[in-house]
């Protein structure tokens, strides 16, 4: 909207917005879980699944905590022998 009322061009507008919407998704969805994945050991895959689930199950407030509770998770299940091998499986690399 901003964009429309400084230049006045609709085309710029649109193209400024597809962009910019563009470049955000890709920065939510590929890059960020990339990144939390790396800093906390934990694979893509599965913090992307944590944020589907626990949005789905408590809204944002479950996206915001989805990361610390999956990190906390591993955590726990490396500690016991009967459930490393999902400790693995939530890291992605063998230890």
């Amino acid at each position: 909207m901003f964009s429309l009322l400084q230049i006045g061009s609709l085309s710029t507008a649109v193209w400024l917005s597809g962009s910019l919407a563009l470049l955000h998704f890709a920065t939510g969805n590929i890059l960020e879980p990339k990144i939390m994945g790396r800093s906390l050991n934990l694979s893509p895959m599965i913090v992307i699944l944590s944020l589907i689930f626990w949005g789905y199950i408590w809204g944002i407030t479950g996206m915001i905590l989805a990361v610390p509770i999956m990190a906390t998770i591993t955590i726990v299940f490396e500690n016991f022998d009967s459930l490393r091998f999902l400790s693995v499986f939530f890291r992605g690399n063998p230890q």
